[in-house]
């Protein structure tokens, strides 16, 4: 895979030989290979393709014989089809057959939290003629099934004209626009061979649907993922934007390399083609804006470039994908500006241009804390910022400061090195001193704080721009990792949880209270409903806190709020800092925890800092954190270890983070309930599971520190 070869967040590790298990196959007659599955959504029913690619050899060869075609358990005609036809050279038939299912014998398929993600046993049998008449024969090898699971649910993007300008894009799933909230997926694994782990997949992609993500983009730099992926995709509603593996580079274009390009692309759509989760493909990965901005030195010979890519994608990768899915609608880039971009001759003057299609945008100069700097787009394909792994991941045991620098400088394959790291934390945070015995722990914990802020702040206000631009997706830049390093995941290697993974469930929820200062100083309000059903009555209270006290010293209230279905609402755009002043407040010692109830429950909540939190005096008091263990007890069974936090403070506490001591490494994939949050109460409980092989660890309250800010900010 090309990734195998570095990228700015992994190492060049080339795998070598054949990394897929290798089986012999015997048969006499035809191989029922592939299977594929093509709805068209009719009034009260489904009209049902099913394409079977029979394989008979590897030469044309006749077969004669009966297809069948069963949905398994649903009242439905089965067709069976007669087939006498003789193979291609390459031993290749396919054979089409339909069926009609009315729409009340099944239930939709949904993304995750949406509904459900009902999924139904297609089964497909090669029978030859021959089976009867030749005795000797094993009548095993005349018979071939396969057994798909498919889902009934229509996907389409949409890109009618905006109200404003430009073209919309967005995904309207079983007739429902619905806004795309997820990350950007690499190979679990720089070693291909090691990134089908069923284990690790699944322990990947549990963590993007319990973080409420409903579309994970496959990127295209590394490999099409293992049938287990897709299964699980489509059981957990995951969507996958999916792009063909060209990423980042010019490609050749001459014949020899393009008939080895249509069969890769034929071998692997035909293989994942049947499954509900697949909602897009795009032929490559910012190949269109590498050329247009001339990333590799292209403009010398820009027309030779331009020819070769519109040769290998627009005339070889995209009709090859919509010969073998008729479903899904094929991109020719992303970013890109969609139908744009073929008008415009598929390479725009503007690939990013924030009115059409889906950009990628990264922002390492201005303020991320700060929302004003996110433009947005109509869907945003990628963002996101750097942060390093927990300073536990490395192997801090052995290494001094000076060592740990030197391999985490190692390790960082961006192009910009640690500065925009180092930059960000300064704009907003108290940078320790490098002189400091605790300067990487201090630093790395940081750093984390500083992308969940940068990321969460992005996220928030692309949810919002759903009201203002139409903005409906954002994945942003990376779910995981394939080392130890710095990087834009929110999932180390292994599996360790960074502080912005453990935000990303309440950002993404489908009920959430977005909040921030807009370019006016005002506060914008908004309410977000990504749920189906009959309005809702919501209430948005506002607390004003001073950062050294539990209780607020004022609250804006908001009754009554009509939210209906699957919408944004903006609430309010308030004068904040006038009401501050009328209240004799400064910004600098307050902040916003913002709250909403639904039917009188609190479902959601959030904050609005006032002022850079560095400023915040108050914060230079220890708050006195105790962390207790009130239970602890293991499951042999799965050897799942589970463990109920007490945290007590006497004052509030910013952005309070727990990691486990590194001697107790022999826990795996721990996770908390919650981690680097606010506590404004004295005494709250969190929650924390890991793995404990064999349930040998003997936990105590002083194998698992804290940080806050407070800390570094009391000395």
């Amino acid at each position: 895979m090309q990734a195998s070869f570095a990228w700015d967040w992994g190492l060049a590790a080339p795998s070598m030989g054949i990394w897929k298990p290798v089986r012999l196959e015997f048969y006499d007659s035809a191989k029922v290979r592939d299977v594929t599955f093509v709805l068209s959504d009719e009034e009260t029913e489904w009209s049902v393709r099913i394409g079977v690619h029979l394989e008979t050899g590897t030469v044309a060869r006749r077969v004669k014989g009966t297809l069948t075609f069963k949905l398994l358990g649903i009242e439905v005609d089965s067709p069976v089809i007669t087939v006498d036809e003789t193979s291609n050279e390459a031993g290749e038939l396919y054979v089409e057959g339909s069926m009609i299912v009315a729409k009340d014998a099944v239930k939709l398929w949904w993304p995750n939290g949406y509904g459900r993600q009902t999924l139904y046993n297609l089964y497909v049998k090669w029978e030859d003629d021959l089976i009867n008449s030749i005795q000797l024969r094993d009548r095993d090898t005349m018979i071939s099934e396969k057994i798909v699971r498919v889902g009934f649910r229509s996907v389409q993007l949409r890109q009618e004209k905006a109200n404003d300008r430009g073209l919309m894009f967005y995904f309207l799933v079983n007739e429902i626009p619905i806004f795309m909230k997820g990350s950007n997926w690499i190979p679990s694994s720089v070693l291909p061979e090691s990134s089908y782990d069923e284990n690790y997949v699944k322990f990947l992609l549990y963590a993007a649907r319990d973080a409420n993500m409903n579309m994970l983009r496959v990127w295209g730099g590394g490999v099409y993922e293992s049938d287990y992926f897709y299964q699980l995709a489509d059981e957990l509603g995951i969507l996958i934007w999916h792009d063909l593996m060209f990423a980042c580079s010019t490609y050749p274009a001459d014949a020899e390399f393009l008939e080895n390009v249509k069969l890769e692309v034929r071998q692997n759509v035909r293989r994942i083609q049947h499954h509900p989760s697949i909602a897009l493909w795009a032929t490559n990965n910012e190949n269109e804006v590498a050329i247009q901005q001339n990333w590799y030195g292209t403009n010398g010979n820009k027309n030779l470039y331009v020819e070769d890519y519109k040769k290998l994608y627009v005339e070889t990768i995209a009709p090859e994908v919509e010969r073998e899915d008729k479903w899904r609608t094929v991109l020719i880039s992303s970013p890109s500006n969609g139908k744009k971009s073929v008008e415009d001759g598929y390479i725009s003057a503007n690939p990013q241009d924030p009115l059409y299609g889906d950009v990628h945008y990264y922002n390492y100069d201005l303020d991320g804390w700060n929302p004003i700097v996110y433009r947005g787009g109509r869907f945003v394909s990628e963002y996101g910022y750097q942060s390093y792994p927990a300073y536990t991941s490395w192997p801090v045991r052995v290494l001094n400061n000076e060592e740990l620098a030197d391999l985490i400088n190692h390790r960082q394959h961006s192009p910009l090195r640690n500065a925009p790291i180092k930059t960000m934390i300064e704009k907003n945070l108290p940078l320790p001193l490098e002189t400091s015995p605790n300067y990487w722990r201090d630093m790395i914990y940081l750093s984390q704080v500083s992308q969940a802020m940068i990321v969460k702040t992005e996220t928030e206000v692309y949810r919002s721009k759903r009201l203002e631009h139409g903005t409906m997706g954002a994945l942003y830049w990376q779910l995981n990792d394939v080392w130890i390093a710095p990087s834009w995941s929110s999932i180390e290697y292994g599996g360790k949880f960074k502080i912005l993974h453990y935000w990303m469930k309440e950002m993404l929820a489908a009920h959430h209270v977005v909040a921030y200062i807009n370019t006016l100083k005002r506060l914008d309000l908004y309410a977000i409903r990504d749920t189906l059903g009959p309005d809702e009555q919501w209430k948005i209270e506002v607390n004003i806190h001073r950062w050294d006290s539990f209780m607020p010293v004022d609250k804006l209230t908001y009754d009554a709020i009509t939210v209906p279905e699957n919408t944004v609402v903006k609430v309010d755009s308030y004068d904040i800092y006038e009401h501050l002043h009328k209240k004799n407040l400064a910004p600098r010692d307050h902040l916003l925890l913002i709250n909403l109830y639904r039917n009188g429950v609190k479902e959601a909540e959030n904050f609005v800092f006032l002022d850079k939190v560095k400023n915040a005096a108050q914060l230079t008091t220890s708050p006195n954190v105790k962390l207790t263990l009130a239970t602890v007890s293991c499951n042999p069974a799965n050897s799942i270890v589970r463990v109920s936090i007490e945290l007590s403070v006497s004052r509030p506490v910013a952005f309070l983070y727990m990691e486990l001591t590194p001697e107790n490494s022999a826990l795996k994939q721990c996770q908390f309930s919650r981690n680097g949050f606010l506590q404004f109460s004295p005494i709250q409980t969190v929650y924390m599971q890991c793995v404990d092989p064999g349930c040998k660890s003997k936990l105590a309250s002083s194998d698992i520190s804290t940080l806050s800010v407070n800390r570094l900010m009391n000395k």
